[in-house]
């Protein structure tokens, strides 16, 4: 061996995929043994990555330390170094490799149901029903590794109904963490809201009131990333997308009607309120057009939303604006108009213009009046 010859130096021998092992039995784990008989020494090393115990693991990785002949009984002092040297060098390698698995987070909850016998209204049955849901979310609503966060939610529905009644009084209570892959430790925000049901959808959270007796389901729309309340609607939000600009370019569209299960605040003094349309961002609300019977008042209900767009009317959520394609401004937002349709023959159209919904061009049907409203709605 020269002067400058590599004294030891590590050769990957294979990686060997398997369900259970001893890092000390490698025969018995169907590992090959250290070849015997060769000129040059080996030590051979087993290396165990995602192991959660000392029988349990993902792979092996065998790793050959070849260590030259002179390193054997007799080696100089500098041999000898180096061979510490390498396998000081490999067991680094070995502590640096990133963990196959990292704990995050454990938490329990627990559900309640109480009874009781009302005179008048017999068997009356109260429900505490707690979940967790565990979700991903991003941000800025842009999907890449670096923007990923976990959401963590703790759900709680509490309802009192009648066992032989129609309908049910109750609330939904909803607290939110955030962080990075299983770890969500951050409180985000904490809501709570009339309603039976809730769950994630899109870039809300959702909860439902149903609707009893002639009244319609209502849906509450919540920011999921700072629980701010945005839409209540009786219909599903209507989402329209300027392709590639990112959320900031995202509006979405709700009607709530005059029968929903949550009525606005001050509709029993406005009993010629037929529905409210409410366009906006995932944020806020932008616009809100109250529109009103003429006449005699009509359960008119909830109609279709749909969108017309280059002369063609779609009922499908998300309306795609490819005429405006990576164009990040509010001017994007132009050249459609929201459709109302009750029934057959009855429609609204409202056109669209700079994100503006402009009532000066709008067609409606003489049974209604359109006034925006800026006013909070509840």
């Amino acid at each position: 061996m020269g002067p400058h010859a590599p004294l030891a130096k590590f050769q990957v021998s294979q990686i060997i995929p398997f369900g259970t092992c001893k890092s000390t039995g490698s025969a018995r784990a169907g590992l090959p043994l250290c070849p015997t008989g060769q000129a040059a020494r080996l030590i051979c090393l087993i290396i165990a990555s995602g192991c959660h115990s000392s029988r349990v693991c993902s792979d092996v990785l065998i790793c050959r330390l070849v260590i030259g002949p002179g390193t054997g009984k007799g080696a100089s002092m500098v041999e000898r170094k180096g061979m510490v040297q390498a396998i000081a060098a490999l067991w680094i390698a070995i502590l640096s490799m990133p963990a196959q698995s990292q704990k995050g987070i454990e938490r329990t909850t627990t559900s309640e149901v109480a009874s009781r016998t009302d005179k008048e209204k017999g068997v009356v049955v109260t429900t505490t029903n707690r979940r967790f849901t565990f979700t991903d979310v991003y941000p800025d609503n842009v999907v890449s590794e670096e923007n990923f966060r976990s959401l963590l939610l703790l759900e709680e529905f509490k309802s009192e109904r009648v066992l032989r009644g129609e309908g049910q009084g109750g609330s939904v209570s909803v607290q939110a963490w955030i962080g990075k892959d299983a770890s969500p430790r951050e409180k985000l925000w904490t809501i709570k809201n009339e309603g039976d049901e809730g769950a994630v959808t899109r870039r809300f959270y959702r909860i439902t009131k149903h609707g009893c007796c002639g009244a319609e389901d209502t849906y509450v729309f919540f920011n999921i990333m700072n629980g701010v309340k945005v839409f209540t609607s009786t219909a599903p939000l209507f989402q329209i997308d300027v392709p590639n600009t990112g959320n900031a370019f995202t509006r979405y569209v709700g009607y709530r009607s005059d029968m929903a299960s949550i009525q606005p605040e001050g509709s029993n003094e406005d009993r010629n309120l037929a529905g409210i349309i409410e366009y906006g961002s995932e944020s806020k609300v932008l616009a809100r057009v109250m529109i009103r019977f003429r006449g005699q008042p009509q359960d008119t209900g909830t109609p279709t939303i749909q969108m017309l767009y280059g002369q063609k009317l779609t009922d499908s959520s998300p309306l795609q604006l490819w005429g405006a394609d990576k164009k990040a401004d509010k001017a994007s937002l132009s050249g459609f108009s929201l459709v109302l349709l009750y029934g057959r023959n009855i429609r609204i159209v409202i056109p669209v213009s700079g994100d503006t919904l402009d009532l000066s061009r709008a067609k409606t049907n003489p049974m209604f009046a359109l006034r925006l409203d800026s006013g909070p709605q509840t």
